[in-house]
């Protein structure tokens, strides 16, 4: 694609996120973002941007690039579209089928691999964004917001939560088991949650003898577009520093130091996400399970496993807890003792070692 011909396409994509900010203009982010770009300087760095994105997706899709951007695909169909996945590519990583499909309804012809190079145009899109220093306060801004956002929305299932156990409480003394609620506390400062801890409480019949054990650990999903996707897991070490276990009966029961770690946890899993990896694409969750080790009212010994996070916990069986330990005996990371550098190096490691 010549020169002129990428600019234009930038002109064209960049009318239409500035079209789309205000029309949005009802979300402070993209009021920010919108305030930043009446400034002419600013705009001409978002085109800039939009034209790096668009030069380096040609380099990988040279065919692609001439009908995926032609003129009349994007004034007539990929306009709102693509402005649109740009805008919210500012704040958060944008679904790509919704381009695809706006492109495979405008040229009859199937395109192979449509999806993955709407994913690769997005990717790069947002790898420009992010080195591109005039857009560092709205970049860094984005990702506090998405944390204290996190929080806010966790509301509603503390309230639920809090009348299961007002329902549960009254039957407290027909119970013979446990009743466990569990859940990730985030701490919230300046607006940012960045740290959180586990607390665990019995609502339920008394317990005596509880044993909590810890299994954190980041679970990678790796996609080639070619074959199906590859899962590494990677057993994490002293996210959490200290556990305090009460030997109360009833009530709170257990709970971890606050994690100095939150925010780096976070960097970790959108540091994977940019890496290639040996030419794999990285969708990275960090999970928490629990085993409970008790004996209940009657004195027989139980064991309870579960899966926690910030909205409560689901039960997982103790054969799916002993997998996922098994599958993460081959590959660790130390928060303490080891750098970030050192967590990429971890998962291509395991991509590479040889699968039973």
């Amino acid at each position: 694609m010549p020169t002129e011909a990428i600019f234009y396409v930038a002109d064209k994509l960049l009318g239409g996120v500035v079209s789309y900010l205000v029309r949005s203009g009802a979300d402070a982010v993209l009021n920010r973002i919108n305030k930043q770009l009446e400034e002419q300087k600013e705009r001409e760095a978002l085109r800039r941007v939009i034209a790096s994105a668009l030069s380096r997706f040609e380099q990988r899709y040279p065919n692609l690039a001439r009908s995926f951007f032609d003129e009349t695909f994007i004034q007539a169909q990929g306009m709102d579209q693509i402005s649109k996945l740009l805008a919210l590519s500012i704040r958060e990583v944008p679904e790509t089928n919704t381009l695809a499909r706006a492109f495979s309804q405008y040229f009859t012809t199937p395109v192979p691999n449509i999806e993955e190079a709407c994913a690769h145009f997005l990717l790069l899109f947002q790898e420009e964004l992010e080195a591109a220093p005039e857009f560092a306060e709205v970049v860094s801004h984005r990702l506090t917001r998405e944390t204290a956002s996190n929080v806010h929305d966790l509301q509603p299932v503390v309230d639920e939560l809090l009348v299961r156990i007002k329902v549960l409480q009254t039957q407290v003394a027909e119970q013979t088991q446990p009743v466990f609620e569990a859940r990730v506390e985030c701490f919230v400062n300046n607006g940012i949650c960045n740290q959180d801890r586990i607390v665990i409480r019995n609502v339920g019949a008394p317990i005596s003898q509880l044993n909590v054990e810890q299994l954190l650990v980041f679970k990678a999903r790796l996609y080639d577009m070619q074959s199906a996707a590859k899962i590494v897991i990677i057993r994490s070490n002293g996210y959490y520093r200290a556990s305090f276990p009460s030997a109360r009966a009833q009530g709170d029961l257990y709970s971890t130091s606050p994690t100095p770690h939150r925010i780096r946890m976070i960097t970790l899993i959108r540091m994977a996400q940019m890496t290639p990896i040996n030419g794999h694409l990285a969708l990275v969750d960090f999970d928490r399970l629990l085993r409970l080790s008790y004996r209940d009212s009657t004195n027989a010994a139980r064991m309870f496993h579960m899966k926690i996070s910030e909205f409560g916990y689901s039960e997982v069986s103790e054969s799916e807890f002993v997998d996922l330990k098994t599958a993460s005996q081959g590959a660790l990371f130390d928060f303490d003792s080891m750098s970030d550098e050192q967590f990429i190096e971890v998962l291509r490691s395991d991509l590479e070692a040889p699968r039973p």
